[in-house]
């Protein structure tokens, strides 16, 4: 099963990538989509909160197995708190982008 985190992670690459190719005009528009899907799947991570727990969804496989070096990666009570302020901002920083974009127009690009 794929950690939580790590599809957050592949979803907000994926849009990124979709930015690019769909131009100017739409790119603005499915940031926004974007950040406010990531931030309702963050908010719906946190039904299942455990602070107490340690380290939530983890995730972790051998990188390179003769070196014996590893990848790993969850969420902790420390960083839950800055993952949240990130995606509360995402959705506030695209409108105002949006907003500011459409109104002046030229200067914008």
């Amino acid at each position: 099963m794929m950690s939580p985190i790590l599809i957050l992670i592949i979803f907000c690459i994926f849009t990124g990538l979709v930015q690019l190719l769909a131009g100017r005009k739409w790119a603005s528009y499915i940031g926004l989509a974007s950040s406010v899907i990531g931030l309702l799947y963050f908010l719906f991570l946190l039904t299942d909160l455990d602070l107490q727990a340690g380290l939530m969804y983890p995730l972790e496989f051998k990188w390179i197995p003769g070196l014996e070096v590893s990848f790993s990666l969850g969420m902790d009570s420390q960083n839950l708190l800055l993952l949240l302020l990130v995606f509360l901002i995402m959705p506030v920083g695209q409108i105002a982008s949006i907003t500011g974009s459409e109104q002046k127009s030229t200067a914008y690009y």
